[in-house]
């Protein structure tokens, strides 16, 4: 690792917080799973546990990297959904008590994406609506969502995250670790060997990747633009936006609190 950010030409501080992070004892936090929404065995050598805002961009294209990663480590990743809200954004808060309540029928996981997929639609009638594409019982959705025990819920999950001192979103923590995600560069490789390494830390072999994994890698690369002809201006295609390509640059890659 620190080989690949000296040949990046990573500051000497970068390499200091990125090896600290990394391999430093101290740190660690215990984190409580709960009655979270999971995706993944619950025995996996690594569990990534996750706070994302619904209204956040970063948070759907984070959201996107972790699906792969499923994939590329099949049964070995274990992923934790845990809800928080940007003061900023308007609609978030109500997003996910949609996504609480749609956990209480079995369909968190389809509801969550539908909601990060629209983003910009997240008004209370969208919401129902999109209860009604994923198959939620209307009634108790409605009920569920306006219980006083999903708003605990969703806030505990808040309150957790803002006494680890959350600063943005998303926020990532593998195998207790907090996940440096601005400084990740490439954003796809380091957080892959990241991953790889915590697997063989805990005796396993890395798995090998899924044909599912392949496939949406090359949905998420753009094409190498074809050569121009002689005498004629040919402009490449632009860089993929629905995910973090493996030359990203990860500084951008947090929504910040406010």
């Amino acid at each position: 690792m620190l080989g690949r950010l000296i040949h990046a030409g990573a500051p000497r501080t970068d390499r200091q917080v990125m090896y600290t992070a990394r391999f430093s004892p101290k740190g660690i936090a215990k984190l409580d799973i709960g009655d979270s929404p999971t995706k993944g065995p619950a025995d996996a050598p690594v569990t990534i546990v996750e706070w994302a805002d619904y209204e956040c961009p970063h948070c759907a294209l984070i959201g996107i990297l972790l699906e792969l990663m499923v994939e590329r480590f099949p049964n070995q990743i274990r992923v934790v959904y845990k809800f928080y809200a940007l003061p900023s954004h308007t609609h978030a808060l109500d997003a996910a008590f949609a996504a609480r309540a749609a956990q209480k029928q079995g369909k968190f996981w389809e509801m969550s994406g539908l909601m990060f997929q629209n983003q910009e639609k997240l008004e209370k009638a969208d919401l129902l609506r999109y209860a009604q594409k994923v198959g939620l019982d209307r009634e108790k959705f409605v009920a569920d969502f306006d219980d006083a025990k999903t708003k605990e819920f969703v806030l505990a999950d808040m309150k957790v995250a803002d006494d680890l001192g959350l600063d943005g979103t998303p926020m990532l923590y593998v195998n207790g670790r907090k996940l440096p995600l601005e400084k990740l560069n490439p954003l796809l490789l380091e957080f892959e060997a990241w991953l790889k390494l915590d697997i063989e830390l805990a005796g396993k072999v890395p798995a090998e990747a899924t044909p599912k994994y392949h496939d949406m890698l090359k949905e998420l690369t753009p094409p190498e633009p074809a050569p121009a002809a002689s005498g004629s201006a040919s402009a490449g295609p632009s860089a993929s936006s629905k995910a973090p390509s493996a030359s990203a640059d990860p500084g951008s890659s947090a929504q910040p609190k406010k």
